[in-house]
């Protein structure tokens, strides 16, 4: 088990992590008996889930995924069921009480980050289709939270972080610029005051460039993977695109310039408002500093918070016509 991913399941999820962590070669077994599986080699970039390669009985090829987080496996499940392999992975499993997915394995698989890296231009374009696929699926508020699971929201899952990062300056620990902290959530409360309640639909919730593979099944398509499943309004979709994969991001002579003609490029295939993906992308970008600080406490890396502190302003200046 890699250590870098031990300890962060220790770190985010304290006592309950590690006990996940002492049963999770049970729970695997378990699973191998259940859905009847031939493990073979784990993925290397583990997050906050575990992740093998895997076959079927008759060879096909899948994913055996398990978290220590059930309700965010339990918005994943409800999410991959409601989007139903139009564009997103196919479950072809599930077991609560397990923790665990078993889903379709996309190959050859490499991620859009890898574009990224060759031809954002190109990249981008990939993302904005797959983007337009998912928002014209349409999974409306009402269909999604009539599920036998309840979806969490946007504004509710934001709304905490900003709640959480005030009492952490409170206690004098908040390292973030306050100026772009207020100035998103300035802009997340003029979102969410002019966004109506029959707009918002199931998103996604985490869609960026690691979570788009390429499929030669599926005629050399983009698919998607990992839907948190929450609801919100189509424009913020696209937030998490804008300021990934770090790496680009980081490094690129003119971000500012980058950020414009992503927004650009996605409002155009995606018909959706440039200022509106603008401002979300504004209060994504520091949503995802304040969780950073939160995942990594009391040592939050800077590197890794300034990132995404750096996106939110060169994003909140720039000027659509």
């Amino acid at each position: 088990m890699p250590t870098d991913f031990v300890d962060r399941i220790c770190r985010t999820f304290g006592d309950a992590g590690r006990r996940w962590l002492n049963t999770l070669p049970a729970t695997i077994a378990n699973c191998v008996r259940l859905w009847d599986l031939k493990l073979e080699e784990q993925y290397e970039d583990l997050s906050f889930q575990y992740v093998i390669r895997a076959r079927r009985a008759d060879g096909s090829p899948v994913v055996l995924k398990l978290g220590v987080a059930r309700d965010e496996l339990d918005g994943e499940v409800q999410a991959l069921r409601l989007y139903a392999g139009r564009g997103v992975v196919r479950l072809l499993e599930s077991d609560h009480a397990l923790g665990a997915l078993l889903l379709e394995r996309i190959e050859p698989g490499f991620q859009l980050a890898e574009l990224a890296r060759r031809d954002d231009i190109a990249a981008t374009a990939g993302g904005a289709t797959a983007a337009r696929a998912l928002l014209m699926l349409g999974v409306s508020q009402d269909e999604a939270v009539n599920g036998a699971i309840s979806l969490g929201s946007i504004e509710n899952e934001w709304s905490q972080a900003f709640d959480g990062y005030r009492a952490l300056v409170g206690r004098g620990a908040g390292p973030l610029p306050a100026e772009i902290v207020r100035e998103a959530e300035r802009r997340f409360d003029r979102l969410l005051s002019s966004s109506a309640v029959s707009d918002q639909i199931m998103l996604h919730g985490d869609l960026h460039h690691h979570n788009i593979l390429k499929s030669s099944i599926e005629n050399d398509a983009w698919i998607v993977i990992d839907p948190k499943g929450v609801i919100g309004e189509p424009a913020c979709e696209v937030s998490a695109f804008l300021r990934n994969p770090g790496s680009v991001v980081a490094t690129i002579k003119d971000p500012q310039g980058l950020m414009h003609r992503r927004v650009e490029a996605l409002a155009s295939v995606t018909d959706l408002d440039p200022l509106r993906i603008r401002d979300w992308g504004v209060v994504g970008s520091v949503v995802s500093a304040i969780w950073c600080i939160e995942d990594s406490e009391p040592d939050p890396d800077p590197t890794v918070w300034r990132l995404a502190i750096n996106c939110a302003r060169w994003l909140a200046p720039l000027r659509f016509s």
